[in-house]
């Protein structure tokens, strides 16, 4: 079955909703839906949980004076959670569907309107732009994979107490670090999201970046010239430099990194 369900422009993010599902029970089975193939971000995963790099005090600073805009980029990461939380809402009409002895397969397409300013969202599409996501469902549960392309979505975020305008465009995967059972909430202990197009924050643009977020942090993996790997955090006055072996504590204005 395939369908599109109705525009609601009062619902959070929702602008569209298709999903094709096969349900299987006691009383029969109908032909098995095709789960879409999704990029897996295990290897990425593996790097943030063990970077590769081993570096001293100045390549510590060396490396965080290099981009300016760090803490910006990290502040634009954490908003886009608010604008991937729309989901919620869009998961509720396969949801309505499972029940005992029921077990969806197939794929939820769901389509979200960015919100533009978060204090004020304005979800026009023409605006600020949409993001449309691909979730494969397997036995009932949402694969913790889930694709993605943005078209110029717009939102904002904060550093500081001062705005940031953030500009998502192009492909992006999510790694939610586990199945999820539709039906449960969503939980954001630990997302990772890779985007291979760009993120503009206000006139800085990243492409091919990515970013680990969790309730209490959000994580950026930096490569380093030679291949190697670092992993970056930031709680403001201070930016952390995770090694193989060693966290370095930078503080953003300046001066030398200490050991933890």
């Amino acid at each position: 079955m395939r369908r599109l369900l109705p525009i609601d422009p009062h619902q959070l993010g929702r602008l569209a909703l298709a999903w094709g599902a096969a349900a299987g029970g006691a009383l029969g089975c109908a032909e098995p839906a095709e789960i879409p193939e999704l990029p897996s971000l295990a290897q990425l995963s593996q790097e943030y949980d063990a970077p590769t790099a081993e570096i001293g005090q100045q390549d510590a600073r060396a490396y965080l004076d290099s981009m300016p805009a760090l803490e910006r980029l990290l502040a634009a990461f954490r908003s886009t959670v608010t604008v991937l939380q729309g989901v919620e809402d869009a998961k509720e009409p396969a949801e309505e569907r499972t029940g005992k002895g029921i077990q969806l397969r197939g794929a939820l397409y769901v389509t979200l309107r960015c919100p533009g300013q978060l204090e004020q969202p304005e979800y026009d599409e023409v605006e600020n732009g949409s993001l449309a996501l691909t979730l494969a469902i397997a036995a009932s549960h949402v694969r913790q994979t889930i694709g993605g392309e943005a078209h110029q979505c717009r939102f904002n975020s904060n550093l500081g107490g001062l705005p940031i305008a953030v500009v998502l465009d192009g492909g992006m995967d999510l790694d939610m670090g586990a199945d999820m059972p539709l039906g449960h909430p969503w939980s954001v202990e630990r997302w990772l999201v890779a985007i291979q197009g760009s993120i503009s924050v206000n006139d800085f643009s990243f492409s091919g970046v990515s970013a680990r977020i969790s309730n209490d942090s959000v994580e950026y993996l930096l490569r380093l010239p030679d291949g190697t790997s670092v992993v970056l955090s930031a709680a403001p006055p201070t930016i952390s430099v995770r090694t193989q072996d060693t966290t370095w504590s930078c503080n953003t204005a300046g001066g030398p990194c200490v050991h933890d």
